[in-house]
């Protein structure tokens, strides 16, 4: 992987959210390649809930019509496009 720089802040935002009890929805948006994807990979990568993510096309009628990739094991990644 390569160098992951200047995300102490965001990382630490994402490990107080999931210190709340109950269940957690996280979702980011915001420009297109700044490093959403990595973050969130990065990050659920180094906790050991289950998680999952779903990148959406631009295309709203493929959006609406999206399926989900479901969950995963503890500490993997499981991703889907639509």
């Amino acid at each position: 992987m390569s160098q992951f720089i200047n995300r102490h802040h965001e990382l630490a935002l994402l490990d107080n959210l999931i210190q709340q009890p109950g269940a957690h929805l996280i979702m980011l948006y915001g420009r297109r390649r700044i490093g959403k994807t990595t973050l969130i990979t990065h990050w659920a990568r180094q906790t050991s809930l289950p998680t999952f993510y779903w990148v959406a096309k631009r295309d709203p009628a493929t959006c609406c019509s999206a399926t989900w990739a479901g969950p995963s094991t503890p500490g993997s990644m499981a991703a889907r496009e639509t």
